[in-house]
């Protein structure tokens, strides 16, 4: 007997929340010094303070925004264009992530 059953598409949809432009302004603000600790090691369990602040607030900002482990960081993507060397996949990865920037940064635009 046929069913009348329809898929539903559970994908978590990004949403740019107030929480996230907050994530996303601490993430800016840190990430310079995460840089600069990059290539050292920062405390007795390799990570000082201001990193750990980093990392926590960017895993927090990628879960909100729905960017996948294997995707760039959403402070590296700077350009819209993808580098060349991407495969197709993590082009459009790439492309999503810099939307998701351009409207942070709007919001954060917006709130000053």
């Amino acid at each position: 007997m046929p069913t009348k059953r329809r898929r539903i598409d559970r994908r978590r949809k990004a949403q740019v929340t107030r929480e996230a432009v907050a994530l996303f302004v601490q993430c800016e603000a840190l990430y310079p010094i995460r840089n600069a600790h990059f290539m050292r090691e920062c405390g007795s369990d390799g990570r000082c303070g201001e990193c750990q602040a980093y990392l926590d607030a960017k895993l927090k900002l990628n879960d909100l925004l729905g960017i996948e482990p294997w995707m760039r960081d959403i402070e590296e993507v700077d350009t819209a264009e993808p580098p060349g060397d991407l495969d197709p996949l993590r082009a459009k990865a790439w492309r999503r992530t810099w939307q998701l920037r351009c409207a942070l940064e709007a919001e954060v635009e917006r709130a000053r």
